[in-house]
């Protein structure tokens, strides 16, 4: 039998960090020693975050997860006493000139620097990865390539933040100093890999390797439904802000409650996920905190089997300035077997996605009309009792993480 081959990954955001950001490199180091590599982490301590899941750790997972200091906020914060971040914050999309360089977290890449270099150095390591968000941490990369030679894979799972640098910045010395790093990543890295084409074509170089449904949510949504309701459920997973929208559910519901389309006493919308509190706050604007349950976050696992109840599943996604983003759950909703509709940018790798498989339905330009009558009509299935998807079409395998770290295993070869 060979001996795996050690690489190294540097990811600020690693469990137990819950949500949506941590998928992704769990996955490489779950899923690329199936494929003949060993993978070490190197993160950040504790920090200061909205939701931690210890459930995606291990007991044998520690002597390969290395985790260090930081003078970031979010670590000086965590060492002050605060413990959770209340609610989920992105960096402004538009107007405000952000405050640091590139982000906030700089302040923990001479930590993680000087941790790899002793790891690459004792685990005979030739191949580092470093995956983004956040954008600084492709300056390690950038500095352990420059000091050892080393193989160097620079990960994109956002373009910049979820903007390019261009639409972040204004004209000056911030935009300057963050083209310029780009610009040097994309000419010293050996590979470049981003979650969509969208982030491929900003870039300009590199292969798109999408993320993927973990084989526990796949497991997740195997099983028997309780019969808790007996109502019309549309399931909600993961966090809502100004990028994910929740308006054009809540409007399409509203005007098919007030409407007399749907009796207020036979639909319900569930939510797992982040931001609770917003959500139920939110829906009572919409004259909806009636038939709105959340069940706040919880682990992955359990989070999916809450949602098996539901009858179907609701994503949205906004382009801002016109900039297409893959949010990871739309992989744990294409193995859902579950009418998934999806409010997203025509032409997006989000709306090539739910169109290719069987029951997802893109709705373009938030078209309150158009999901109206989707909803009218899954509704209209549920009280027959008729379910169109067909679990044979889908192959949960195609998304999934192992399929992720398939595709990296093939790429870690060429180099």
């Amino acid at each position: 039998m060979a001996v795996p081959e050690n690489v190294l990954l540097l990811a600020y955001y690693f469990p137990p960090l819950g949500m949506a950001g941590v998928g992704r490199p769990l996955a490489l180091f779950r899923h690329l020693p199936e494929f003949g590599y060993k993978i070490h982490i190197v993160t950040v301590k504790n920090i200061l975050y909205p939701e931690y899941d210890y459930s995606l750790l291990r007991r044998d997972d520690s002597p390969s997860i290395h985790r260090t200091g930081s003078l970031d906020p979010s670590r000086i914060l965590y060492l002050l006493g605060k413990r959770h971040q209340r609610r989920a914050e992105f960096p402004r999309l538009t107007g405000k000139l952000p405050l640091y360089f590139p982000d906030l977290k700089r302040g923990w890449i001479p930590f993680a620097v000087r941790q790899a270099e002793e790891i690459i150095e004792r685990e005979n390591i030739k191949t580092i990865i470093t995956t983004s968000p956040p954008p600084s941490i492709h300056i390690a990369g950038l500095k352990l390539k420059r000091k050892l030679g080393i193989n160097w894979v620079a990960d994109f799972r956002d373009y910049w933040f979820p903007l390019p640098i261009e639409k972040i910045y204004p004209p000056g010395i911030m935009r300057r100093y963050s083209m310029n790093l780009k610009k040097s990543i994309l000419e010293s890295a050996d590979e470049i890999v981003s979650v969509n084409r969208e982030i491929r074509d900003y870039l300009g170089r590199g292969e798109i390797i999408t993320n993927g449904a973990s084989p526990e949510t796949i497991a997740a949504w195997t099983g028997p439904v309780a019969d808790r309701s007996r109502r019309f459920t549309i399931g909600l997973l993961g966090s809502f802000h100004q990028v994910v929208p929740i308006e054009p559910l809540f409007n399409a519901v509203r005007e098919l409650v007030e409407g007399g389309l749907i009796p207020p006493d036979e639909i319900v919308i569930e939510h797992v996920g982040h931001g609770r509190a917003i959500l139920k706050a939110k829906a009572g604007e919409y004259n909806l905190g009636g038939i709105f349950d959340s069940q706040g976050y919880l682990p992955r696992a359990e989070a999916i089997r809450e949602l098996r109840t539901a009858d179907v599943l609701y994503l949205a996604v906004r382009a801002p300035e016109g900039y297409n983003i893959l949010p990871g759950r739309i992989f744990d909703y294409l193995v859902s077997v579950k009418p998934r509709i999806g409010v997203v940018p025509e032409n997006s790798s989000a709306a090539e996605l739910l169109g290719s498989y069987p029951g997802g339905y893109p709705i373009y330009e938030e078209s309150v009309p158009l999901l109206k009558e989707k909803l009218r009509s899954e509704y209209e299935l549920y009280r027959k009792s008729e379910f169109i998807a067909d679990s044979k079409n889908i192959d949960v395998e195609k998304y999934s993480t192992r399929s992720l770290a398939r595709k990296y295993a093939a790429l870690l070869k060429r180099l």
